[in-house]
């Protein structure tokens, strides 16, 4: 079934979706990620013209995976080359950060399966790629489960994740792109309402965003990466300068102070924030300090490549 559900998805022609018309063209974005689903003939479509030039794509620079299913959750991943501005890196602390980085590479002896990976700006709407991506997820598990919406108890969510670097580390901010994870939700919420969204964040983001992270975005989880318990171990342990972003703010103690009153404004909003800490002697008044935030849950994690 999966073997004939790739061959499918290889010819399927994606709308190109501004996130001002996402909510108006749902159902067409729907109509595309059950379009698996319709028949058992395949379809009579050419494959789109970009899907022919994928070897020489891959000549110039690796294909990697748009979304890793891990421990009954789905991660789509969101690099700057999907972005349409140019965002900070940070350090976001996240359980796709320590995988082989191998396992994200696409097989270059299947050029088809360059619908699975992370398109830029000039390539497909990198809405609709996450909307497929979500869809046929969810769709492979009911033919095992039986469910509509979700999976039940057991089901991880789908979350929002930076792409992992196989270089140190820095990675980009999704909530930069919090217009583009709303209208995916909104979207997907139209066939699909039970599926719980989340993302890993750094906190360094507007701070209105985090009385908006329910209602505004829909997301049902968030996990901020605090990391540390002080100004002091968050500029050696957590802080990325940025020289190259205009308006981002350099200081260490200024940005653990952002990180903290996002983690603070999000729980008094009502949101059941989370907080991701570094494993190490300082992990217990890392965590003393999320809690007394306001976080209602906090997650330990190893030091990311070129940080430990």
């Amino acid at each position: 079934f999966y073997s004939l559900l790739k061959k499918r998805s290889a010819m399927i022609r994606y709308p190109r979706l501004s996130s001002q018309g996402a909510l108006a063209n749902g159902k067409a974005l729907m109509n595309v990620a059950g379009y698996f689903c319709a028949s058992e003939a395949a379809p009579s479509v050419q494959p789109p013209a970009k899907l022919l030039s994928t070897q020489a794509i891959r000549q110039q620079r690796p294909v990697h995976h748009i979304s890793y299913p891990l421990s009954e959750a789905l991660f789509l991943f969101m690099d700057s080359s999907c972005y349409k501005k140019k965002s900070a890196i940070r350090t976001i602390l996240a359980p796709t950060q320590s995988l082989d980085y191998s396992a994200l590479l696409l097989d270059s002896l299947h050029p088809e399966n360059e619908i699975e990976a992370i398109p830029d700006i000039k390539h497909d709407d990198i809405m609709s790629r996450y909307v497929f991506e979500i869809e046929k997820q969810y769709h492979l598990d009911e033919t095992k489960q039986q469910k509509v919406g979700g999976m039940g108890e057991s089901d991880g969510g789908v979350w929002f994740v930076p792409y992992p670097r196989l270089e140190p580390l820095p990675v980009v901010e999704p909530l930069a792109e919090a217009e583009l994870i709303r209208d995916t939700i909104a979207v997907v919420k139209q066939r699909r309402h039970g599926i719980p969204f989340g993302v890993y964040t750094s906190g360094l983001v507007d701070l209105s965003l985090a009385s908006k992270l329910k209602d505004g975005v829909g997301l049902k989880r968030c996990i901020v990466s605090l990391g540390v318990s002080n100004p002091l171990s968050y500029e050696k342990n957590m802080f990325v300068r940025n020289n190259s972003v205009a308006g981002d703010d350099e200081s260490p103690s200024k940005q653990f102070q952002s990180v903290c009153s996002f983690i603070a404004l999000a729980a008094e909003s009502g949101f059941p924030i989370e907080v991701a800490v570094l494993e190490g002697n300082d992990a217990a008044q890392a965590s003393d300090l999320a809690k007394s935030l306001g976080a209602v849950n906090v997650h330990t994690f190893p030091p990311p490549l070129g940080k430990n």
